[in-house]
């Protein structure tokens, strides 16, 4: 996911762009299996409840495997 979001000059990534893609690309119906939001609710998804938001993105990455220690680990390789 993180190959979709290209670098800054100062190689920084936009982590606002990541979390509403993520929620966007996990959240789906269960019973149509729809997507529940598109792209165009990226400044939706910014302007709601924080905790909410955050609730979702952490349930969306325990559903993905993703797990942020080893991944902070794994980035870590050739430093």
């Amino acid at each position: 996911l993180l190959q979709r979001f290209p670098q800054e000059e100062d190689e920084s990534i936009d982590f606002a762009k990541l979390f509403t893609s993520v929620l966007i690309a996990c959240c789906h119906d269960p019973d149509t299996r729809e997507k529940v939001f598109t792209p165009d609710d990226d400044a939706m998804l910014l302007s709601k409840n924080g905790a909410v938001a955050q609730s979702l993105f952490e349930a969306c990455q325990k559903a993905a495997g993703f797990n942020a220690p080893q991944a902070v680990e794994a980035g870590k390789g050739g430093s």
